[in-house]
């Protein structure tokens, strides 16, 4: 079958209970359309998840592994880091120090005051081609810092015009990273010592979570990256220790745990979805991929 994938998202009045180690925090996100939090009380995310808003997150203290799609990132003190609608991703291995600022907000917030209605969309760190989330010096960390801070404060104490208040608050957090992203990212892909293998397996990954429902042959992504099938596979091999079709059956792996999770779909629905040839392909896909786990298991194990 051909059925184009459907993405999923989170309400976003509901996802604070699945993130949070208490519920007494309140998104309104569908209402005003922006909350900030302090990453104290945090939880891990057991199952990927996809949200309909964004969100750019700053890291004082602690540190937690950030998984967005095929790729896997580290949060450390002085990081900031970004998550664009519909992405999926999973939060672990969080410390028990972990402390920083969070913001969630709607592309219908940030819009209501933009002119450009593309503007967030050609942010580097938003895109899939980009890098999500990167180190900051001490100087520039205390410079968004404090802005993430007047976003907190204002949102404390709602006054006449706060909205827009904390929208020019976090516009100005975007320019400045897109600043920082400048010296602090491109100038060291350019860097004639960065590793181009890496970079060459970065983007077949990007590749694979963009395109891992229609392109099921290997072939495919080389051609995407204009070298050889078998030229890819050795990088791939020689850089991760696992073949370029191992990364493919893992994206579709982490997208069947993802509609587990957060949909009602059969596992027929989902076996169409990710485009299987039966349920009973999906099943025994899944079953070899989570170590002999069925779906009906797995879906039963996130309720308990």
């Amino acid at each position: 079958m051909n059925r184009k994938n459907k993405i999923l998202q989170i309400d976003t009045e509901n996802a604070s209970l699945k993130h949070r180690k208490t519920a007494k925090d309140s998104w309104h996100l569908t209402t005003h359309g922006i909350q900030i939090f302090e990453n104290k009380g945090l939880v891990e995310e057991f199952a990927p998840n996809r949200l309909n808003f964004y969100v750019v997150a700053l890291n004082r203290n602690g540190t937690a592994k950030k998984n967005i799609g095929l790729l896997e990132y580290d949060i450390q003190p002085l990081t900031i880091h970004f998550l664009a609608p519909s992405t999926v991703h999973t939060l672990t291995n969080l410390s028990t120090d972990i402390d920083g600022f969070y913001i969630c907000f709607t592309p219908e917030f940030y819009y209501k005051f933009c002119i450009n209605q593309n503007w967030l969309s050609e942010l580097p760190f938003y895109q899939n081609e980009g890098i999500p989330l990167f180190q900051l010096s001490t100087d520039d960390f205390d410079t968004l810092e404090h802005l993430f801070q007047n976003i907190y404060k204002e949102q404390k104490h709602q006054q006449v015009d706060s909205h827009e208040l904390i929208w020019t608050w976090l516009q100005q957090i975007h320019l400045l990273t897109k600043r920082f992203y400048q010296k602090n990212v491109v100038e060291e892909l350019s860097n004639p010592k960065t590793d181009n293998q890496s970079a060459l397996v970065r983007r077949f990954k990007k590749l694979v979570d963009k395109f891992f429902i229609e392109k099921k042959l290997i072939a495919e992504y080389a051609d995407e990256l204009l070298i050889s099938a078998p030229y890819l596979s050795e990088i791939v091999k020689n850089q991760t220790g696992q073949s370029p079709i191992f990364w493919l059956h893992q994206r579709i792996y982490l997208e069947s745990k993802y509609y587990l999770a957060h949909s009602n779909l059969s596992a027929k629905e989902i076996a169409e979805t990710l485009d299987f040839s039966s349920a009973a392909h999906f099943s025994k896909f899944f079953k070899k991929h989570s170590g002999g786990q069925t779906p009906t298991k797995f879906k039963q194990q996130l309720k308990n």
